[in-house]
């Protein structure tokens, strides 16, 4: 993982993940709320679009991009079959 040790305030971390049809984009929404749960970290945007799904994660107590961010889209990452 790497690591952020400076952020600009008020960034948000963006991540597109694109699937083969609706069905995975969905299945891959529905573990992802196992993620945020877990993590306690949920993110301000997560929208599925076709065949898309964007998030747009921040940790609002520091006004930035924490390696908490990043581990919530590693583990997301995680979840798609190769």
């Amino acid at each position: 993982m790497v690591k952020i040790e400076k952020f600009k305030r008020n960034e948000k971390l963006k991540q597109q993940f694109d699937f083969k049809d609706i069905y995975e984009a969905v299945e891959f929404v529905k573990k992802s709320c196992d993620v945020f749960t877990e993590l306690d970290h949920h993110p301000d945007l997560f929208s599925l679009e076709g065949k898309s799904v964007m998030i747009e994660i921040t940790t609002h107590d520091v006004g930035g991009i924490t390696d908490k961010d990043l581990e919530v889209v590693e583990r997301l990452k995680s979840l798609i079959k190769k």
